[in-house]
């Protein structure tokens, strides 16, 4: 409700329970390709679509707007394993830690910074 949620969270909640496609949409109570554009950081969802994400995936709210862990771009000992393409195929799509302004707009009427100045 205060523009927290991470759009990578909504990636990983919808992978773990195996969900895909345009029943994911449906079940959330908007148009497809609404919930692509949440993962994208392009559109924000409502409270009550985010409660709905919630109940498909069998998390809580909570679960999308947890802090985010700290990234470094430090290989680790596991990066040694990774044939060149699985390193490759890793890369080919970045993980989305926010929502852009104009999504935030358009749900929120403003971006959280500019929430206590309205």
């Amino acid at each position: 409700m205060a523009g927290k949620v991470v759009p990578a969270y909504i990636t990983a909640a919808l992978d773990m329970a195996s969900l895909y496609g345009p029943e994911v949409d449906e079940a959330c109570g908007v148009e497809e390709p609404a919930v692509d554009e949440w993962e994208e950081g392009v559109r924000y969802p409502t409270w009550d679509q985010l409660r709905a994400l919630a109940t498909l995936t069998d998390t809580t709210p909570t679960f999308f707007v947890r802090p985010l862990p700290r990234v470094t771009n430090e290989p680790s000992t596991l990066d040694f394993h990774l044939s060149l393409r699985e390193k490759r195929a890793t890369r080919s799509k970045p993980t989305v830690l926010g929502f852009t302004d104009a999504a935030l707009v358009a749900v929120l009427g403003c971006v959280p910074g500019e929430l206590g100045r309205h």
